[in-house]
């Protein structure tokens, strides 16, 4: 509905389009993670995930001796950056070194990764999830990394025993509303869309949104379309002044009833174990944090 809105009818409801035609929506692409960049490439990374070795290259050089260029006759060990490392340590087995490659014969950057038995593997060599993962590790290092991201489904390609990790390393990516701005709270925020149980399960209550589409009618509509915004009950957003609807737990059985795994060898004949995401008793389901 926004990209159809005039200036003239709703000035208002434009300058939310721009400012969210204005939002980085990052889709870290494989293909793109694994390209070496030229010389001359941006040194910072794109949307799709491309220049990852540029903007490693320009960290280490910063991090080293607050030289910004590319211009170094040498292999800059991305080691030197110890706190992308230390992010990777709990996410990645057996990492212990990311380099870039400096080749002047052809003009190219290379990414690499040391594994535990001392060999180096080029960035083609490397896994999708390793991959996106370093890509993250490095938004949250980077001061020049500012403002709102938005990432779509992160989880993917992700090990699920890495998931836990992974949102932890999104939240270090946002500012911590505790601490004042700085080059150690970078001012970001990062919104997360997705359809996971798994990283549900994770994410704190109070940071949860359910999107839904509603008849022009729907009372609890909010914006353009019937779009509904609903949060969990007992949260800040209910105490607001124009709080959200309220997401019902029938709402959130498909989200619920996959990770629901518990024994169903003492359950009675006929006993339909799902009914405990009905009602109020989903609030007590002890694998949900968010529920």
């Amino acid at each position: 509905m926004l990209t159809r809105l005039k200036a003239a009818g709703s000035p208002t409801a434009l300058v939310a389009r721009r400012e969210m035609e204005a939002w980085p929506m990052l889709r870290l692409e494989p293909a793109a993670l694994r390209r070496p960049d030229t010389f001359s490439a941006p040194v910072h990374l794109a949307t799709d995930g491309s220049h990852l070795p540029a903007t490693l290259y320009r960290l280490a050089c910063q991090a080293r001796e607050g030289d910004e260029t590319l211009a170094r006759d040498e292999t800059v060990a991305a080691g030197t950056q110890g706190r992308i490392e230390a992010r990777l340590a709990g996410l990645v087995d057996g990492l212990h070194e990311i380099t870039v490659d400096r080749d002047e014969k052809r003009e190219l950057l290379t990414l690499y990764a040391r594994d535990d038995g001392g060999i180096s593997h080029p960035a083609w060599a490397l896994s999708d999830g390793t991959l996106r993962l370093l890509a993250l590790a490095i938004l949250a290092t980077d001061p020049e990394t500012q403002g709102l991201l938005c990432l779509e489904e992160p989880e993917n390609g992700i090990h699920p025993a890495r998931i836990p990790a992974m949102l932890e390393l999104l939240r270090h990516t946002a500012a911590d509303t505790r601490l004042s701005v700085g080059p150690d709270n970078t001012l970001r925020q990062v919104i997360v869309n997705t359809h996971s149980p798994a990283v549900l399960r994770q994410v704190p209550r109070d940071s949860v949104l359910f999107v839904s589409t509603g008849g022009a009618s729907d009372a609890t509509a909010r914006g353009a379309g019937g779009v509904r915004f609903s949060c969990l009950k007992d949260t800040w957003r209910t105490r607001a002044d124009n709080p959200p609807s309220v997401v019902s737990c029938d709402d959130l059985r498909d989200y619920l009833a996959p990770a629901f795994t518990e024994d169903r060898s003492t359950e009675a004949p006929g006993e339909d174990r799902r009914r405990s995401v009905d009602g109020e008793d989903a609030a007590q389901l002890p694998l949900l944090s968010v529920c």
